[in-house]
């Protein structure tokens, strides 16, 4: 469906618009962010904004040549807390447009966040911590059903 698919650091302000766009498609009026919130967030300690940008070749017209775009679809927004004995990642958000949405996105973004865990817990142990274990947290609304279901078939419930 992709032709290519990179995650990557948001930066702010140039992805802004985009972040805007897909938290528009994505929740209710009364529960979206602003350009402030997200640039709130991005400068925050210990939180990362992180983006999938979709690369697609399309062909020009005018000048009878392929040119290659990238979009961004979708995001995924987490903080780490390090604790005495673990490392906590919470999942503050995640969303993607409605067109790419069942498409395993979703599950790509987890799988991502858990080798970030992974990797942090690489990087302490070469440090000499005692600190072995990570854990995932997020809060979902009860009436969201996409969330409940992905998170169960990832199995966190």
């Amino acid at each position: 469906m992709f032709d290519s698919l990179v995650i990557r650091p948001a930066l702010l302000p140039m992805d802004t618009a985009s972040l805007l766009s897909i938290e528009k498609a994505s929740f209710p009026e009364d529960r979206q962010w602003n350009a402030h919130d997200f640039t709130t967030t991005y400068n925050r300690p210990g939180t990362h904004i992180m983006v999938v940008e979709q690369s697609y070749r399309d062909f020009n017209t005018k000048i009878n040549k392929y040119f290659t775009s990238t979009r961004i679809i979708g995001f995924f927004i987490y903080s780490v807390h390090i604790g005495i004995k673990r490392i906590e990642h919470y999942l503050e958000s995640l969303a993607i447009l409605p067109e790419n949405r069942r498409t395993g996105l979703a599950s790509m973004f987890i799988d991502k966040l858990m080798g970030l865990c992974i990797s942090c817990l690489t990087d302490l142990d070469r440090s000499s911590s005692k600190i072995k274990h990570f854990r995932i947290r997020t809060v979902v609304g009860e009436d969201n059903l996409p969330a409940h279901l992905l998170l169960r078939k990832l199995g966190f419930i």
